[in-house]
């Protein structure tokens, strides 16, 4: 979680100043940090992956809408500790009530088999730990 933060704010601040510099975007993505930070090669790879998507869409929806605001940088203190990740090929399943040894605090519901994507979002809030899938 602490990893999806710190490429979020990184990715945003040479975003930031390389548009400052250049007057263009800069497309960077997570593999060009692993290079400066080899800790970040033990992380999900999916999960960073939406880090880059997750600010893309910041961006898009400020230029689009200004009112939406600039993006922002992610905070230790105040933000939802959380990350997305994708399934591929069933690294990700429904069983019982526990997933990744982490017990359910909602109802456990399957997923039905439709060809869709499966996303999955994971937050820590006052305590409890809950799985949702969209």
């Amino acid at each position: 979680m602490g990893c999806s933060r710190f490429i979020y704010n990184y990715m945003l601040a040479d975003k930031m100043e390389h548009y400052k510099k250049e007057k263009k975007m800069l497309r960077n993505t997570p593999a060009s940090y692993k290079k400066e930070y080899p800790w970040l090669k033990e992380v999900d790879s999916l999960a960073l992956a939406n880090v880059q998507m997750h600010l893309e869409s910041a961006f898009h929806k400020f230029f689009r809408e200004p009112s939406a605001g600039f993006p922002r940088f992610k905070s230790k203190k105040s933000s939802r500790k959380s990350y997305t990740t994708n399934v591929v090929n069933g690294n990700i399943f429904l069983e019982g009530k526990y997933f990744a040894s982490l017990l359910f605090c909602c109802e456990n519901q399957t997923a039905e088999k439709n060809g869709r994507k499966i996303y999955w979002d994971r937050f820590c809030d006052a305590g409890n730990v809950c799985v949702f899938y969209r």
